[in-house]
């Protein structure tokens, strides 16, 4: 009984589960083929076709993997067919993806078409959908010709349901619900605004596609009919149909499944249901239901709409007096009813609207009208089922766990909790924490998180940005406009999920909030009564907060999430109640935290990848007692984790620096060999210098060099300057907001007080070299040789293998070095290559600007000069460059091109040479040389000291957002001019941290 009166008696609403037909062959799931027609039209064009086809696709892709053969349509004033039986489902999406809009529209041609395939194939069970505008050249046609289609299907025993979704803003709703009663059961019509809710609309439509198979009608005595609504539900099909208790007397039950029909008596047993949900569902539910079944013929609509009047008054008084009781549910029951009252009123008022414009002069628009709301009513019905298929029923369940907070309730000790002293209180409700469990709440920590654009469930790929002091008891979070949803999920929240979209700050939303935006929360352990109803909630919300969606949660979410929420706590606040609640997570999920833990062990001895090390290092402070090699694991995943943090820069000298290898002094013995056998090029330059006529061709003569060998078995004295820089300001990046402030907080959680890198053990000048040589390597060297291999395996904490790496690493650089300085030289094989490799090796500028002398830009030799400037341990590379770049030198013209008569070189070339040879200028000496480039390296050098400065024209994957904010509008010409380059380099002009330490001293 649903207490909706009329003249006709009260109505009830009949339940059953509908019978299987016992005779004769029966039409299964696997029997159904999928029809879809897409419009591809001239008013189609655009943004329409491009969101039909990917409807069309979608639904394909998901029919795909359950086996269901796919029919298309693509229509204009023509059609073409395309089946997944005859070409397969991918040459099919293939297909559709090339689709173009143009041509008039004709639904007729491939309404025609369609009956010659259901006779082609004996098709018995069809899903059929249209996605269109509407807009239709036989429009007229169309709709007289529906009622000859039904027709059509009743005699070739073909069940249909057809369904649409309109497109466009100028769509045909009349005549595209319409065609949604072309079958044997009236289907659904939706309209995709541009750039809508496209997977909403699919999902809808899909939840349907296997309910066609089946259908029944409840035959009363006197011959009426009545539509029965059919949902799976746990392998079983369930009926429901809204009767009259006047007609109960003698009814029979009609199923149809394909060619079968079979009629079953009904026996009809009363119930009065006590929950509030079924009734609300039921009640909705029988408004859209009278409602559209009254709309089924144009000529009597209007008349049965008037006779519905009492009883569409007395419904709507039957849904206010829910809505009331709703008020006292717990909240996520209130939430997931309040679409039900939105939705039916919003039925009820089209309905009075329609009433009070038409009278019983209803128009096919306001047939449209109404079936439209209607049919939103029916989908949010079967939403729940759909979520429950997918999530299962204890996933479901584990969500609305009402039923279990109430048997907390009542084994809870009420008067031991109130007596308990309690100062955690809700920031919004005010209630302390043990007032709030008596109402079977619990608080909770409100955080703010920054989701991946894929919402996949991954808890590594959510971060957590900022952490709140106050608290906030779950009820309050989500009835407050805190609360966030996606789309067309079962319980909406006051704002909808946009990714990107940065949510407001959270004390615009409620007074006595943060500045900050809230955007999740997690339950906290505040007693152990409190977390009897807090940890109910744990599930859910680890859902919410990583995937928007309270039915989200997998189990690596429980293992890793909260110990994210923990170290984003230990830098801000709260971190003693996160320490609490992580204890009581580990206790109950004690075996999967220490399987983690022995997982991250395994690949840290590996050598391979840790998706997060300091969750590792929280995780051990709980399960380190379980693990006797915790200290040096600890140690070594503070290794790793500096080494994935900290950017070194890619200069190929960083390795020289690091080793505090002096190198000018190994390759001053091979330079001098070089001087001893060549000709100067300082007296050509003098003469010109001092107008002398020298008419002397120069000829750099092959140079032979003879590379001692070098090896170094002392001890470390002293660590470079470089070294001690990076050593020395390692505990910067320790603190606040700094790169290993994670790590470093976590550490200290262990007990461990990272405040140098001695603390850790590193004491020996070895041993600190050979922690920033591994992690220099490590991370820039791609190559796999001797070098590498022997860097990677050092162990920095153990000194006696670091001293024999640092001796091994020094002799190896050296005469890599030497090596590397002779074969540049021998790679010079032309007397053009020879000059330029004397002018790069020279230590006389005279003999330097000797050796360009008389040589023009354009000339095939010139590219050797500009690209020997790229070889490191270059003496003089500053006033060298500047010799081409300015094409003088002391005054005295050296390129002999007039225009320009110089050297300019492209962005890519100066970063290189710049990045290469930082240290050996200042940026005022850049600027000199580089006379072209003053703003570049005003602007590299400000980003160095930590400024921000925007990109002219940034790429579109910019890792910084506020380079695209900061160019919102264009840049005027000049600067345009100024900088065409500067978007060549963005990804070559970064530095290293340590080479901003040194611009900083």
């Amino acid at each position: 009984k649903i207490a909706c009166k009329s003249d006709s008696g009260e109505h009830m609403a009949i339940r059953f589960e509908v019978p299987e037909i016992t005779s004769g062959q029966e039409s299964t799931e696997s029997d159904l083929h999928a029809i879809f027609a897409v419009d591809k039209s001239g008013s189609m064009s655009g943004r329409p076709i491009k969101d039909a086809s990917a409807s069309a696709i979608s639904l394909t892709n998901k029919l795909r993997k359950v086996d269901v053969p796919v029919t298309v349509y693509c229509f204009n004033q023509n059609f073409k067919r395309y089946s997944s039986e005859e070409l397969g489902y991918d040459e099919l999406v293939h297909n559709l993806e090339d689709l173009k809009g143009g041509g008039g529209t004709n639904f007729s041609h491939t309404f025609k078409d369609y009956e010659k395939l259901i006779q082609e194939k004996k098709l018995k069970n069809i899903f059929f959908v249209w996605l269109s505008d509407g807009q239709d050249g036989s429009r007229d046609w169309m709709m007289n010709q529906i009622e000859t289609h039904k027709q059509f299907l009743e005699a070739n025993n073909v069940t249909v349901v057809t369904h649409c979704i309109g497109f466009s803003e100028s769509h045909d709703a009349e005549l595209l619900t319409k065609l949604t009663t072309c079958g044997t059961s009236t289907g659904t019509f939706q309209y995709v605004e541009a750039g809508g809710r496209i997977p909403v609309a699919v999902n809808n439509v899909y939840a349907l596609a296997f309910q066609s198979s089946l259908w029944a009608r409840l035959v009363t005595e006197s011959s009426a009919s009545y539509r029965v609504q059919i949902e799976r539900e746990n392998s079983q099909n369930l009926g429901l149909v809204f009767i009259s208790e006047n007609e109960l007397e003698d009814c029979k039950v009609e199923v149809h499944n394909g060619e079968l029909v079979q009629e079953f008596p009904v026996e009809l047993v009363r119930v009065e249901s006590k929950d509030i949900k079924e009734l609300v569902k039921l009640v909705s539910g029988f408004v859209a239901f009278v409602i559209s079944q009254s709309l089924e013929s144009l000529d009597t609509a209007g008349a049965k709409l008037t006779e519905l009047k009492d009883l569409i008054e007395e419904s709507q008084r039957r849904i206010g007096e829910l809505e009331t009781r709703a008020q006292n549910l717990r909240v996520y029951k209130k939430i997931s009813l309040e679409p039900f009252f939105r939705l039916a009123n919003e039925v009820i008022q089209t309905y009075y609207e329609v009433l009070q414009s038409s009278g019983e002069g209803i128009s096919t628009v306001d047939i449209a009208t109404l079936n439209g709301v209607c049919n939103k009513l029916t989908l949010r019905k079967s939403l729940e089922s759909k979520v429950i298929k997918e999530v299962g029923t204890e996933a479901f369940q584990s969500v609305f766990c009402e039923d279990q907070i109430d048997q907390v309730l009542e084994n809870l000790d009420k008067e031991a909790v109130l007596q308990t002293e309690a100062t955690e209180k809700c920031a919004i409700s005010g209630k302390l924490w043990k007032e709030a469990l008596l109402d079977g709440d619990c608080l909770c920590l409100p955080f703010y998180v920054l989701r991946p654009q894929n919402l996949v469930g991954d808890p590594y790929k959510v971060k957590v940005e900022t952490v709140t002091s106050e608290l906030v008891s779950h009820d309050s979070f989500f009835s407050s406009g805190l609360f966030e949803s996606k789309a067309g999920t079962l319980m909406p929240g006051k704002r909808t999920y946009k990714h990107g979209e940065e949510p407001p700050k959270a004390s615009s939303v409620v007074q006595g909030l943060p500045e900050t935006p809230i955007n999740a929360v997690l339950p906290l352990y505040l007693s152990p009564q409190h977390w009897e109803v807090a940890s109910l909630r744990v599930k859910p919300l680890l859902g919410y907060d990583i995937d928007v969606d309270l039915f989200g949660f997998n189990e690596t979410q429980l293992v890793v999430f909260p110990f994210k929420v923990l170290v984003t706590a230990l830098k801000s606040c709260n971190a003693n109640l996160m320490k609490d609640t992580c204890q009581a997570i580990y206790n109950e999920n004690k075996d999967k935290v220490l399987e983690s833990i022995k997982q991250s062990i395994q690949k840290l001895h590996e050598n391979s990848e840790i998706e997060d090390i300091p969750l590792v290092v929280a995780h051990l402070y709980f399960a380190g007692s379980e693990f006797p090699e915790t200290q040096s694991v600890l140690k070594h995943l503070f290794e790793k984790e500096f080494t994935k943090k900290f950017k070194f820069s890619q200069n190929r000298q960083k390795l020289v620096e690091l080793l505090g290898i002096n190198i000018d002094e190994h390759l001053k013995v091979l330079r001098d060999q070089v001087a001893s056998q060549r000709v100067s090029c300082s007296e050509k330059f003098r003469n010109l210098a001092q107008n002398i006529q020298n008419n002397q061709e120069i000829k750099p003569a092959l140079i032979e060099i003879e590379i001692p060998e070098y090896s170094f078995e002392g001890r470390v004295e002293s660590v470079s300057d470089s070294v001690l820089q990076i050593l020395s300001d390692i505990n910067t990046y320790m603190q606040n907001s700094g790169k290993l402030e994670d790590i470093a907080n976590t550490l200290r959680l262990n007990g461990i007080e990272p405040k140098s890198l001695q603390e850790l053990g590193l004491v020996s000048n070895e041993q600190k070299i050979a922690f920033l040589v591994k992690a220099y390597v490590t991370q820039q060297f791609k190559v796999q040789d001797e070098f590498t291999e022997k860097a990677k395996r050092v162990d920095p904490f153990d000194e006696e293998s670091s001293l024999e790496f640092v001796r091994y690493a020094i002799t190896h650089t050296v005469n890599s070095e030497m090596k590397a300085f002779k074969s540049n030289l021998l790679k010079a094989t032309t007397e053009a290559e020879r000059l330029a490799q004397q002018f790069a090796v020279t230590e006389d500028l005279e003999d330097a600007a000797g050796c360009v002398l008389g040589i023009g830009v354009g000339d095939p030799g010139f590219p050797y000069f500009k690209n020997t400037l790229l070889q490191p341990n270059i003496p003089h590379i500053v006033q060298k460059v500047q010799m081409l770049t300015s094409g003088k030198f002391q005054g005295v013209s050296l390129i002999k091109d007039k225009n320009p008569g110089h050297w300019v070189p492209g962005a890519k070339i100066v970063s290189k040479i710049w990045q290469i040879h930082l240290q050996k200028g200042t940026k005022e000496e850049w600027q000199a040389a580089f006379p072209h480039k003053q703003q570049y390296f005003e602007h590299q050098y400000a980003r160095m000291n930590g400024e921000f400065v925007p990109y002219t024209k940034p790429k579109k994957n910019v890792k910084d957002p506020r380079h695209i904010e900061s160019r919102s509008q264009e840049p005027s010409k000049e600067e345009s001019e100024e900088l065409e380059d500067e978007e060549e380099v963005q990804e070559e002009e970064e530095v290293g941290e340590e080479d901003v330490l040194n611009l900083k001293r």
